[in-house]
């Protein structure tokens, strides 16, 4: 129980930080989204039921102060989330962090083409953009992950014979 509180006070940490402090880095006019950089590279690195619970809970928050209707973010990152786990986590041995930032490229430029059909709106050259600066993000993401987060490892017993 205290470890679920904690990690819901992690997620409203990561949704003030967003919402107050990396939306103020706007490089025309994309902002680096911290939260689904976050629940993406959680799946990737093997922590589903964390990623989950960042989408939904960091979705529902962005989607209310969001221009969108609400559910728009929840719905587009449980779907991604969804496709990951069982595309290419089911197809894909081991992934290293390089790959896990052309994944996230790739996952940025079909949001935002999303958000153009969507608004009506040619797409540009900036979606690429969006899509390499939260790719980055996802390496700085991965690496503090790394250090801070261990998955539990598996030991077998001594009297276990093959």
């Amino acid at each position: 129980m205290k470890k679920n509180l904690i990690k819901i006070f992690a997620i409203l940490f990561l949704v003030l930080l967003q919402l107050s402090l990396i939306s103020k880095f706007s490089i025309f006019s994309f902002v680096p989204n911290i939260i689904f950089v976050v629940s993406i590279v959680l799946l990737l690195r093997g922590f589903s039921s964390d990623s989950f619970l960042v989408a939904v809970l960091g979705g529902f928050f962005l989607d209310l102060t969001s221009p969108f209707r609400f559910g728009f973010y929840t719905f587009i990152l449980i779907i991604i989330l969804l496709f990951l786990n069982f595309v290419i986590l089911k197809n894909t041995p081991a992934l290293n962090p390089i790959l896990i930032s052309f994944i996230i490229l790739g996952i940025f430029i079909f949001i935002d083409l999303v958000i153009c059909l969507i608004t009506h709106t040619l797409p540009g050259w900036q979606i690429i953009l969006d899509g390499v600066i939260n790719s980055l993000w996802s390496l700085v993401v991965y690496f503090l992950l790394d250090k801070f987060i261990k998955k539990e490892e598996i030991k077998f017993s001594k009297n276990v014979n093959f």
